[in-house]
């Protein structure tokens, strides 16, 4: 869950309004689309602005603050809840996320330092950006190698498979209902108490830490659906049909996807026609395909998505690094 959402948040960002902010845009467009770029570049480290970067680089380093001799990110001077600087707001959200945006952060200054005693010739400048892209290829290869398909399981090599090289056709924009249902399939990994890893067994349902704790009064699985509703996302059954799997005509087909007939039987009470249940609804409680973390709605949405956000890269390059050399 955490390293999707780490991942997540370099790939788009929806906004919440009120009604009367709203109500300027919804005579323009009724889709709603998210506001970062949709490439695989650690944006969300590095920031997106000379404001980002005038925050939290010192040269060809990233600065850090010194708490009892270890290395954290820094902090806002002038903000009294003590949240760090990153190129993401939300990394201040969860202390999973603080921690995998410090981790880099050490990594970062890692690398620099090396690539600074290796080429003392290179100017700060080059250092800092060579440093990023190492990053960035970092990322990629922990996401596609292992992220994905821990997630997409037996459907990762169906639905991304192996780099084809880049594609000009492909367009790698991420798609509104990858934003806005099927990519939040994490939150249902959030479990209610610490457990150990031998005792593990994650089912992706939404527990009463997500529903009724997590937000307040905010019941985070209903945001979720309504983000969808508001955001215009076709429903579940739609879904399926674009992803070439069996059609649900009524609520009986469900069996095809769904192996608790209790579920099943809630949704018939819930839903007036199986037509009218809401993709992150359904997608979330089908059974998972082999190997894999989420049903097959999901694992066609999801690899579609990574698919061609790698493939409609056109600053992809497989060939840039071959092995760490002096330069």
């Amino acid at each position: 869950m955490q390293w999707g959402q780490f991942i997540a948040h370099d790939l788009s960002k929806t906004t919440m309004l009120n009604n009367q902010e709203c109500a300027a845009c919804t005579s323009n467009n009724g889709r709603c689309f998210s506001v970062f770029l949709s490439r695989a570049d650690p944006t969300w480290i590095y920031g997106s602005s000379d404001r980002d970067q005038f925050l939290f680089r010192q040269g060809a380093f990233l600065k850090t603050k010194l708490v009892k001799n270890r290395i954290f990110m820094n902090l806002h001077c002038s903000d009294t809840n003590m949240n760090v600087v990153a190129g993401d707001d939300r990394a201040n959200i969860f202390v999973g996320l603080a921690a995998l945006h410090t981790l880099f952060l050490r990594e970062h200054n890692r690398i620099a330092a090396t690539l600074q005693r290796v080429n003392p010739h290179w100017d700060q400048e080059r250092i800092f950006h060579e440093t990023r892209k190492i990053i960035g290829a970092i990322i990629q290869k922990i996401t596609y190698f292992e992220y994905l398909p821990r997630v997409l399981g037996e459907e990762f090599e169906r639905r991304i498979g192996d780099y084809p090289g880049y594609e000009r056709n492909i367009d790698p924009s991420v798609a509104n209902e990858f934003t806005s249902c099927a990519f939040r399939f994490g939150h249902g990994m959030i479990q209610v108490k610490h457990i150990t890893l031998r005792k593990i067994f994650i089912t992706l349902k939404l527990t009463p830490a997500v529903t009724e704790r997590i937000f307040g009064n905010s019941d985070l699985g209903s945001i979720n659906i309504q983000r969808g509703r508001d955001h215009g996302v076709p429903g579940f059954t739609r879904w399926r049909k674009f992803c070439g799997l069996s059609e649900i005509r009524d609520f009986d087909d469900l069996n095809k996807t769904i192996s608790n007939k209790i579920v099943i039987d809630n949704l018939r009470v819930i839903y007036k026609h199986v037509d009218a249940i809401d993709m992150y609804v359904g997608s979330l409680l089908e059974d998972p395909v082999k190997d894999a973390l989420v049903g097959p709605t999901l694992a066609c949405i999801i690899g579609e998505q990574f698919k061609r956000t790698r493939n409609g890269d056109r600053l992809e390059n497989i060939f840039y690094f071959t092995a760490f050399s002096r330069v």
